[in-house]
């Protein structure tokens, strides 16, 4: 985990009409993976920067800058902080000390404006969460209504979406491509309104539609494996390995029985030899499907595990079965003959 830029001990100044908007920047520390950034103040006893700076009238957008939508003579009571943690590491870094300074102004009442929001253009993945967030300044405080365009009520899914941040950030998990569509940010106070859009587009990794399956065969058949996935946008053509080598890679040993049509390879009349282990392996923007899978082939000789009885003792004119149990691989073909003249076959 990095650190924040060097700084001076004394609190930065941001100096802002009373009722006005103000911005406290954060250059947070990058790490692996991502750390968690937040602001704190020094409003508990001790003085210790210790509670979270969040409230209807105080956001943070995604990048770690804090907004107060509108100041207040309380806000230059305190001293605020940026902090990033990271949980894997366990540990926690500082940024310097902000402090507003509030210029004692008549507030004059004003209506909603964006200071900050999700892109006006989002890609988000099948499966994946979605976050969009908006921040409109104001003074009396704005309310944020969010809706789907295009769509009947709020146009959300009751189970997987949800308001936070006093509302200010949508929320929808699991997302499915009937997501996709325009989202608005509504801010609106006693004064007007301000609307923002947000084209949502839902994207997918490869996911498998048909995944090939380990199989048993005896020699002579004709084996076919499926690798079908889809992704948007599209996959490329589908990757074939054999033993973890591309298929195409001149230490494969060429194969004439062996056929790839598309996203189908094709095995025909196996032998002992095409006992293999094989991959495919589709890929797109966002992701891969990577699967094994095997062939093994199966030859044993024939054997007579039970044939008839030496000697059968029947009633003349009745029904008598000759039994004859085989095994091996390919299954093997049971002849029949008497006094050394074949009588059947199969």
């Amino acid at each position: 985990l990095g650190g924040f830029p060097i700084t001076s001990d004394r609190p930065n100044i941001i100096t802002v009409e009373r009722g006005r908007s103000a911005v406290l920047p954060c250059q947070p520390p990058t790490g692996v993976p991502d750390p968690e950034t937040y602001w704190t103040d020094n409003s508990n006893i001790g003085d210790q920067f210790g509670f979270l700076v969040s409230n209807a009238r105080i956001q943070q957008d995604y990048y770690g800058r804090l907004y107060f939508l509108n100041v207040l003579d309380e806000d230059e009571q305190r001293q605020y902080i940026c902090n990033v943690f990271s949980k894997k590491l366990n540990v926690i870094r500082r940024g310097q000390l902000t402090q507003i300074k509030v210029i004692k102004t008549d507030a004059s009442l004003w209506k909603p404006k964006r200071l900050w929001s999700s892109e006006a253009n989002k890609v988000f993945l099948r499966g994946y969460k979605m976050t969009l967030k908006c921040i409109f300044g104001g003074l009396p405080t704005p309310q944020v209504i969010w809706r789907k365009l295009n769509t009947t009520g709020s146009g959300f899914p009751d189970r997987r979406s949800s308001l936070t941040m006093e509302k200010q950030e949508l929320t929808i998990s699991d997302l499915t491509f009937e997501d996709y569509g325009v989202y608005e940010c509504r801010g609106t106070n006693e004064l007007g309104a301000e609307v923002f859009s947000i084209n949502v587009r839902i994207e997918a990794q490869p996911y498998w539609k048909v995944k090939p399956k380990d199989v048993h065969v005896t020699e002579g058949e004709t084996v076919e494996f499926v690798c079908d996935a889809e992704a948007k946008p599209p996959p490329g053509p589908v990757q074939w390995f054999r033993n973890g080598i591309p298929l195409l890679d001149p230490s494969v040993p060429r194969n004439p029985r062996r056929k790839v049509i598309k996203n189908r390879l094709v095995l025909q009349n196996v032998t002992k030899l095409d006992t293999a282990v094989y991959q495919c392996n589709v890929t797109n923007i966002h992701g891969y499907q990577f699967s094994n899978f095997f062939i093994n082939v199966i030859s044993e000789p024939p054997e007579i595990q039970k044939g008839p009885e030496t000697l059968l003792r029947v009633v003349e004119g009745a029904d008598v079965t000759l039994q004859c149990e085989t095994f091996g691989a390919p299954t093997p073909k049971v002849y029949w003959y008497k006094r050394d003249q074949v009588i059947t076959g199969g």
